[in-house]
């Protein structure tokens, strides 16, 4: 092969063009040397084996790296599970894991930590302790939490949609505007939780606890396009079947058209509420407060009133038969018909001791500054039966 020629040295000028020029005879000196050079020429190969060698070193180490990075952060997570604080910290590696898809974080035990706003959409969080933790606002959509414990966790506006919350226990959570729709929490524990401005569209609520728990004001019967007495034309409502609302506070709640047939509502506030058309078939409405609720062609077959308060409820073409009102308080009740009592006696299966209800009340006519006729209930003597108080 020929030598390379010796760069030439470029003419003197004053012109704008000289620096470059002489820059140029630079590394042509430069290039002329290094192809007269061996050792620059291995020192060349070594380079490119050396380079070549790290990037196949890092490519083949990239999962061992990964792998302890993983059980640094698991290593931090169980960690911190007894200790105070870091909810920064374990937020961001909470996240980190989810998001590479690559950990289950089951079993984890997280209590009294600040994780508000934590992203963690399709999340393998089954059993984890959220004790007392801030959760409020986090993006939990499709995220497995059964046997989750979260008890007096902060959940206000938490996004639980389509989420696994079966056997969850959130006694006494904030869950104050959560989104649940779609939500399964079969048996799971709310009780004294605040559930109210929640949306429980088409969640899964089957044997449910919610003894002691704040539902009020809730939407979670059928939608409006729903007939009335038909649970299952168009219903977007909760399954709520065997739930337990013992001590619930209900009032102003909306579960028209609802199927509740055996669930529990003993001594619960449901003052206001609407029960249009809604399933109630063997409830246990024992010492419930019932006042001014709207329970038209409500289906009570077989429920227990007994003690109830129902002062001012509309009970217009409500089906009591084999119904227990003992001891019910019916003051100012408004009822379909003069002669309502003849009716229910005439069912095939009558109210239990329908004689003594009749004794105790009457049928009156009413007239309403509209014009109307309604019939309200008014006792037979000046004393009511005993009940709980107002």
């Amino acid at each position: 092969m020929a030598d390379r020629p010796r760069p030439n040295r470029p003419e003197s000028s004053s012109s704008w063009r000289t620096p470059f020029a002489w820059f140029e005879y630079l590394m042509q000196w430069v290039v002329y040397a290094a192809a007269r050079s061996a050792t620059f020429k291995v020192a060349c190969g070594l380079l490119v084996v050396v380079l070549s060698t790290t990037l196949a070193l890092y490519v083949v180490e990239w999962p061992a790296r990964q792998q302890s990075r993983e059980h640094l952060q698991w290593l931090v997570l169980i960690d911190a599970g007894s200790r105070p604080g870091g909810g920064e910290v374990i937020q961001e590696i909470l996240e980190d894991l989810n998001r590479r898809g690559r950990q289950s974080l089951a079993g984890l035990r997280l209590r009294d930590k600040n994780l508000s706003g934590l992203q963690l959409p399709n999340a393998r969080l089954a059993g984890v302790d959220f004790t007392g933790s801030d959760l409020s606002g986090a993006d939990l959509v499709r995220s497995n939490l059964g046997a989750a414990i979260l008890e007096r966790a902060d959940l206000r506006s938490t996004n639980l949609e389509s989420a696994q919350l079966v056997n969850i226990r959130a006694m006494n959570a904030n869950l104050h505007g959560a989104n649940l729709t779609q939500a399964d929490g079969r048996e799971a524990d709310f009780s004294g939780a605040d559930l109210r401005e929640s949306t429980l569209d088409g969640a899964h609520l089957y044997m449910a606890r919610f003894r002691g728990a704040d539902l009020t004001g809730l939407t979670i019967g059928l939608t409006s396009t729903s007939p009335i007495g038909d649970p299952a034309g168009g219903s977007r409502g909760p399954d709520l079947r065997l739930a337990d609302f013992s001590e619930a506070q209900m009032s102003g709640v909306d579960l028209s058209g609802a199927s509740l047939s055996g669930n529990v509502f003993v001594a619960a506030v449901l003052t206001g509420a609407n029960l249009r058309g809604a399933q109630l078939q063997q409830t246990d409405f024992s010492r419930a407060r019932l006042q001014r609720t709207d329970l038209t062609r409500a289906r009570l077959v077989g429920s227990n009133l007994r003690a109830a308060d129902l002062r001012e409820a509309t009970l217009v073409a409500a089906d009591f038969s084999g119904a227990d009102l003992t001891d019910a308080r019916l003051d100012d009740a408004v009822v379909g018909r003069l002669d309502w009592f003849d009716w229910l006696a005439d069912l095939s299966s009558p109210p239990v001791r329908i004689g003594d209800l009749s004794r105790q009340w009457r049928v009156v006519e009413d007239q309403v500054t509209t014009g109307d006729t309604r019939f309200l209930l008014k006792s037979q003597s000046p004393s009511t039966p005993t009940t709980t108080g107002d």
